[in-house]
């Protein structure tokens, strides 16, 4: 087994690095298009569900883009659109299209191949692991993922950012409290995404290093700032060596 001999944090984002959530989000989009139906035609207005699937994930894409991640918008957003005006929505319809939405994603995201056995390497090499993930909106939801999908146990930080800190990525704000938290300066740690946008310019601001993980199902090209490495998912297993490099560590076997 190999050991580093100085010390140092390696740092996650969570969806789209260690949890596939994005290969179900539509069956997700789904749910929620027959509950906005439903309740549209209880207001006395003509649904059609594949319309209403279409608005929502076209108004996912634009309020990603736009860090807009309270979820009971995007639905008022939605149903705006669809009906050509705004009208006043019962906030129980919103809240419930939101937990709909969440508890599906919950329910049919899982652990990328190879995670697992990542972050038991890693922990036994001597890092530290830390997690950062920005707020689903929905106060305690992101924790109740991140505790749902069993890696919490893996951490010894996790920071849920626009909850623990006022700021989401790619605020410099959160990579400086995560490696506080690991007690680390940011310059020993390095941040693991899959989304150049949020996960590489705040990190490396912060002085971080980083590594982008290239996904399949769905990929970010907007390259603001450049990363150490892209690494593409099939190579996860070259991660933990990866990580040695960038950083110019020492390791014993």
């Amino acid at each position: 087994m190999m050991k580093i001999m100085e010390s140092g944090a390696v740092i996650f984002d969570f969806d789209g690095t260690l949890m596939d959530s994005y290969t179900e989000r539509e069956f997700a989009h789904r749910e929620v298009s027959k509950f906005l139906s439903h309740n549209i035609d209880k207001m006395g207005f003509k649904s059609d569900p594949k319309t209403m699937l279409d608005l929502i994930s076209k108004i996912e894409i634009e309020m990603s883009d736009g860090r807009e991640w309270n979820r009971n918008i995007w639905w008022k957003e939605v149903i705006k659109r669809y009906l050509g005006k705004t009208i006043k929505i019962p906030s129980s319809v919103l809240s419930d299209a939101s937990l709909i939405y969440w508890n599906t994603i919950m329910e049919r995201s899982t652990v990328y191949p190879g995670v697992i056995s990542l972050l038991q390497n890693l922990k036994q090499s001597g890092f530290s692991l830390g997690l950062i993930s920005d707020t689903d909106g929905l106060k305690g939801m992101k924790s109740t993922r991140i505790s749902h999908s069993g890696l919490s146990e893996f951490f010894n930080a996790i920071l849920v950012a626009g909850e623990d800190t006022q700021e989401v990525k790619p605020s410099i704000k959160p990579f400086i409290k995560i490696s506080e938290l690991l007690g680390f300066p940011p310059e020993k740690n390095i941040f693991i995404g899959d989304n150049p946008k949020t996960d590489v310019t705040g990190a490396k601001a912060s002085g971080m290093k980083t590594i982008i993980i290239e996904n399949t199902t769905i990929f970010f090209r907007n390259y603001v700032t450049l990363p150490d490495l892209v690494l593409k998912r099939e190579n996860i297993n070259d991660l933990e060596d990866s990580i040695i490099k960038i950083l110019n560590l020492k390791s014993i076997e």
